[in-house]
């Protein structure tokens, strides 16, 4: 067939993986004899004028890409059956005491609140099970969602995640919580938007899991960039710092290996072990809640209900008006290690948040998630950590948080009005879509529409090879 499959990058698992590609192939026999040594590649595109044999383990050959004008030579053909994409893999419990202590019920977690969100779900389950095929096989792994009556079982990671419904009682207090705000001065017009951010809070109940990793549905947990890089090191040398497994393996520990305690006074002897662990601040807030870590705690949990109901906020004070950010920097309030050790450098240096800059709690969500997890955790209990950018690896999820165009990347919409008013944000929405990987067109009704959005921007002459864009990385471990 005229054409290739979809953007790839050096390198492949070619065990485990589902595409990759190889550089300095001189023609299409050997480009084919590369193929038949790898044991998942089954289709081929290759492109001399482009240097470029990539290989996949599945690819409708009925729906290849047009030929850039820089390889009008590309050729798709099929070498051997297609496969299909790897499914998550069967798990196994721990079977050893130091694994059941702290690695057994891990859940990766997000929300998917609203038909508007939901097609986001189909990339985000991509990179999450892309993700947990790194980590070791005796994990006891769960993927969650907490979503509504919009999440169907197809959505739900083909049926292979865990949907929960919202709580009502955190929605009854966070609904009464608004009423009282719309009555006072603080409320802002944009934080409708965000109400789903606090159905967060419930992830403290799920004491089922013994911690949770969260991370927001426009995050993609791997990129093929990294997945390219991490496949490519010797298998002896995965041990290396860049490495997530031995940094999570840590992590579990830290976070789990004492009982939870939420006084400062455990911190003085060395029984303090965090409840919440965020990846960082950002620009404008103190915690960053697009990606964190949690313990589940019943008693934290129905503390936060408590604060909702009672809805004390002031844009100058915070919650419970605990004090403006400022005051509680000068009363000594700091940037704590997962291990209790302090944060220092700009990592750790909350003044140079929006937050403290204007002294005020009107920052990014400061009334909703991220101002709400900043005063519960940080502030009222004893319970808040960073993860230490500074000592980070290489392994950077991408936010995919709209680069200034209105809507996600996964939005419907007029395609054609979109390109000939923000020709840009269109090859923003192609970034994003040859990053999600479509087995199955019909496997349900988002994945129909994003397999046309895609379709129909490469009909549109909108996107070539090399023009697929990238995101914000944002350090994790």
């Amino acid at each position: 067939m005229v054409g290739f499959c979809r953007p790839t990058e050096y390198g492949g698992d070619c065990l485990r993986g589902d595409e990759g590609a190889w550089p300095g192939v001189k023609d299409l026999s050997a480009c084919i004899t590369r193929c038949k040594q790898c044991a998942r590649c089954a289709v081929l595109s290759y492109s001399r004028a482009q240097d470029d044999c990539s290989w996949y383990a599945w690819c409708d050959l009925y729906d290849t890409r047009r030929p850039p004008t820089t390889g009008r030579d590309y050729v798709t053909l099929a070498v051997r059956p297609v496969f299909a994409p790897l499914r998550p893999a069967e798990r196994g419990q721990p079977t050893t005491p130091e694994r059941h202590a702290t690695q057994n019920n891990l859940a990766i977690a997000t929300l998917a609140i609203g038909a508007h969100t939901k097609c986001g779900l189909v990339h985000w389950c991509e990179h999450v099970r892309r993700f947990t095929d790194l980590l070791p096989r005796s994990w006891a792994i769960t993927t969650v969602i907490i979503g509504d009556a919009h999440v169907s079982t197809e959505d739900a990671c083909g049926g292979h995640a865990v949907v929960l419904a919202v709580d009502p009682e955190l929605l009854d207090a966070y609904r009464h919580c608004r009423r009282e705000r719309r009555k006072g001065v603080t409320l802002r017009e944009h934080d409708r938007h965000l109400d789903m951010a606090m159905i967060k809070w419930q992830l403290f109940k799920l004491t089922q899991f013994r911690l949770l990793f969260f991370c927001d549905v426009d995050i993609s947990l791997t990129t093929r960039e990294w997945l390219a890089q991490y496949h490519a090191r010797p298998v002896h040398s995965r041990a290396h710092r860049d490495d997530p497994v031995p940094r999570w393996r840590m992590l579990i520990r830290q976070m789990t290996s004492r009982p939870l305690c939420t006084d400062s006074a455990c911190r003085d002897n060395a029984s303090w072990t965090p409840a919440f662990a965020a990846a960082g601040r950002d620009h404008s807030s103190p915690v960053n809640t697009g990606m964190f870590f949690l313990r589940p705690s019943l008693p934290l949990y129905r503390d936060g209900l408590v604060v909702l109901r009672s809805c004390e906020f002031t844009g100058a004070s915070g919650w419970q008006h605990v004090g403006s950010p400022r005051s509680l920097l000068a009363s000594g309030v700091r940037a704590w290690r997962v291990d209790g050790t302090v944060l220092d450098g700009a990592p750790g240096n909350l003044s140079q948040t929006e937050a403290l800059v204007q002294d005020t709690w009107l920052f990014a969500a400061g009334e909703v998630d991220q101002g709400f997890f900043w005063y519960m955790a940080y502030l009222r209990h004893d319970a808040g950590a960073y993860l230490d950018p500074a000592a980070a690896s290489s392994h950077r999820p991408m936010h995919w948080w709209g680069a200034g165009c209105s809507g996600k990347p996964w939005a419907t919409g007029s395609l054609q009005a979109l390109f000939r008013t923000q020709p840009m944000c269109l090859k923003y929405r192609y970034g994003y879509l040859t990053r999600t990987l479509i087995a199955q067109p019909n496997a349900s009704r988002c994945a129909s529409v994003l397999w046309a959005q895609r379709r129909e921007i490469e009909e549109l002459g909108a996107a070539n090879p090399g023009e697929w864009g990238a995101s914000v990385g944002m350090p994790l471990l």
